[in-house]
């Protein structure tokens, strides 16, 4: 539906990515105990419980910057594909008006009269959004290392 020429590619996930995530996370987790013993292991009982304790920190205040840091760059990224999109969608296009058009007489056959192209107007919004937000999401499994693509 939304295809501008200015270099937007479709990106999809495939069902193959999307079963193989949850095989990383628990693979993750296997490979938590054996670090956190390296860690912790070597400690005498006095010193492990300020160790442990810090090294929850650590570990915890690292996944949270991380975090962070995506949302930042995601939210970015969103924000260009949406403005991209928006500019893309446009009266001047047939597609949109086409698609505008349809939608409002499918809100008007569901009985929402006046309101319809108010409606129409937000599910176009928010197709235009969805399509932003799976643009964005796609770049950031795309620029992942290859090692981790390889699911």
């Amino acid at each position: 539906f939304f295809q501008a020429e200015d270099g937007i590619r479709d990106v999809a996930v495939t069902g193959v990515q999307t079963c193989a995530l949850p095989i990383c996370g628990v693979g993750m987790m296997f490979a938590m105990v054996p670090i956190t013993n390296l860690a912790l292991g070597t400690l005498s009982p006095e010193r492990l419980k300020n160790a442990s304790a810090l090294y929850n920190l650590t570990r915890n205040l690292g996944g949270a910057i991380g975090l962070a840091i995506l949302n930042t760059i995601l939210n970015k990224r969103l924000d260009l594909h949406l403005a991209r999109l928006h500019d893309a969608v446009n009266w001047s296009r047939g597609t949109a008006t086409e698609t505008l058009a349809a939608l409002t007489q499918r809100f008007t056959a569901l009985g929402f009269g006046s309101d319809a192209q108010t409606m129409a107007t937000k599910q176009l919004t928010l197709m235009a959004r969805q399509q932003g937000t799976v643009m964005a999401f796609g770049e950031r499994i795309s620029a992942m290392p290859p090692s981790r693509q390889s699911f």
